[in-house]
Parts: C-alpha cells; structure tokens; sequence
C-alpha cells in the first residue's frame, strides 16, 4: 500500500473524504414567540476534496452534499444542497497568486435568520464566487496582498433581495521585528441589488498584530468606512482580537464592527463579539464552548442575534469521531421580546486524509 501520494510523472495527486452524520433536535426553529413546535433533523453531508501538486502549480476541486430530512415537512422540508470550490495556486518569486470559484446552496432558513433577523420558509440561499488573490513580498518586511472578489446571491421563494457584488481589497503589511507587524487596508465595493438603485462602499483600515510570546497574540485595527449612492452613510469600522494557546487549551476573542452585504440590498453594519475556548481532555477527548454576540443595523433591519454553545467529542478511531453539541440561541428584532431557540445534537463523522 502507498503512503497516500499517488505519483505520476511530476505531480502528486492528495485526496480526502469525510461524511458526518448528524441527528439535532431543536426546540423552535422557526424562532416563534407563540405555538413552538420543535422537529428532529437528519444529516448526512459527504465531502470530496482532491489536490494535484505540480511543481509551483497546486489545484484542487473540492465538493459536498448537504442531504437533509425532518420529522415535520411543514417547519423543515428535505433538502439536498450541494457545493464546491475549484482553484489554482501558482508559486511566485516572493509571492504567489491565486484564482478560485465557488458554488454553494444552503437553506434561507438557516442562513438568514442570522444575516437578516428574519425567519423565512425553508427555501433556498445561492451563492456564487470567483475570486483572484496576489500576495507578494515587495522586501523582507513589507507585504502586499490584493484581492479581487465577485458575488451573486440569489434567493428561491422568499422575499429577500438577489444581489451581486464586486469588491476589491489592497492590504499591505511590515513586520517591524518578530513581534509587532503593522498592517493597513483599503477596500472598495458595489452593491447592486435587483430592483433597487446601486449603492457603493470605500473603506480604509490601520492596525497593527503583537506576538507577544509563542503562547499569546492580539491585534487592533480601526478605520471609516463611506456608503454613497441609493444608501448614503457615513461611519467606522475596526475591532480587537486575542488568541491565547496552551498545551491543552486555545482561546480566541475577537470584537469587531465591519459592514457587510445583505439579502435586503443594503449594507449593513455589524457589531460583534465571538468567543471560542477548547480544552484537551486526553489524546482522544476534546471539550469547548463559543460565544457569539451581534447587533445589525441598516435603513430597514434592526436586530440582535445571541448564540452559545458547548460540545464533547471523541476519536474513536484514526477514521471515526462522535461529537456531541448543544446550543442556545436568541433572536431580537427592533423592541420585540427575545425568542428563542435550542438545540441538542449527536455527530458521527468518518474521515479519511491523502489516499
């Protein structure tokens, strides 16, 4: 048997599947404050990705399948929602470049309720993306990256927005020494909904990342952001960050304000505070919790999104891990009381790498 590397001529050929199965059970999916019904769900979601390596030539095409059924067709219909990348990574002299597509299909009522405060039918989200990076060392310390990203979203069945956007990003960073890299961003973008007039956001960042020692990092940034056209607004963004490892814990802490795109056609800005803690029972035996706090704001939507959630999970082979999560969550919109929802779920996930 090989060690996983299949060679043929120059190239080397990696592979990897995995396919959790998954069973939740959630108390309101549908985030009512009246008549909850809760439902069982069934997953299965297989994943293919494969590399071939040629010299300073990587690409990869990698796929799942989102097989899902329900308890109630009513709340929760079956879906099967597939996705997939394909890409091409070329090694430069000081640098690299990169160009990427992407397909995804995923339920609006998952996605939106988070993006949107809004609880739709269960229909579904499509997303399309091609995407060029360069990332180039101009000296040993200074960094330039630029990327270049392209987007459409399109919605079945609801009344959200389809939309596509174009946005370019141009960041460069120097590493002053081993420990403090100060880093600046300018990002523009252009949001052009169906239906509704264009509207178009610059943005300008500075920051700086501080290694403190092997075990602790942070990093700061802030910045204006400027919307004009048929949305007009001008505002901040920026955020702090933490990362703290251990040899059996990792924490990371991130608060950040940052305007994003929504199914709504407009920008939206978001203020949020994520939180994750792992610990390392054993070899085997792995528990944490994550935190995830957000306010949203534009011309038309004004809500508050709370998640917390904790799990266990087990290797029970090289090939197997069982997962076991929990999770609570709230949903605020405009001065309307909190709803809420929770879910219990068990994983099971097979895996395998380079075969």
């Amino acid at each position: 048997m090989s060690n996983g590397l299949t060679t043929a001529e120059a190239a080397v050929i990696q592979q990897s599947f995995n396919a959790p199965i998954m069973i939740e059970y959630d108390t309101n999916p549908t985030f009512l404050d009246q008549d909850k019904k809760g439902i069982w769900r069934y997953l299965v979601v297989p994943r293919y990705g494969i590399n071939l390596v040629d010299g300073v030539n990587t690409w990869y095409a990698d796929g799942r399948l989102t097989i899902e059924r329900s308890s109630d067709h009513d709340i929760v219909i079956d879906r099967e929602d597939p996705a997939f990348n394909l890409g091409w990574i070329r090694e430069l002299q000081n640098g690299k470049f990169s160009l990427k597509a992407g397909y995804e299909e995923s339920s609006s009522r998952i996605n939106e309720i988070q993006r949107l405060g809004r609880v739709f039918g269960d229909d579904t989200r499509r997303t399309r993306i091609v995407e060029a990076n360069l990332e180039k060392s101009l000296s040993e310390k200074l960094m330039l990256l630029t990327d270049f990203i392209y987007e459409k979203t399109t919605y079945t069945g609801i009344d959200a927005v389809n939309y596509w956007i174009p946005t370019l990003r141009v960041a460069m960073s120097y590493a002053l020494n081993e420990r403090v890299e100060p880093f600046a961003e300018v990002k523009l973008s252009e949001l052009n909904p169906d239906g509704l007039g264009d509207s178009r956001y610059a943005g300008a960042l500075v920051g700086a990342r501080f290694n403190v020692s092997e075990a602790f990092g942070w990093n700061i940034r802030g910045g204006w952001t400027s919307i004009d056209g048929d949305q007009t607004d001008d505002g901040w963004q920026g955020g702090v960050g933490a990362k703290y490892k251990t040899e059996k814990t990792l924490t990371n802490v991130d608060l950040v304000r940052q305007v994003e795109p929504s199914g709504v056609g407009e920008y939206v800005e978001v203020d949020s505070l994520t939180a994750d803690y792992s610990y390392e029972l054993s070899a085997l035996d792995n528990v944490g919790v994550n935190g995830y706090v957000s306010k949203h704001e534009s011309r038309s939507l004004d809500f508050k999104y709370n998640q917390i959630a904790a799990f266990y999970s087990r290797d029970l082979t090289d090939n197997w891990n069982a997962r076991l999560s929990l999770a609570h969550r709230q949903l605020k919109i405009d001065s309307d009381d909190k709803v809420y929802s929770n879910a219990i779920g068990v994983t099971l996930t097979y895996n395998i790498l380079n075969f």
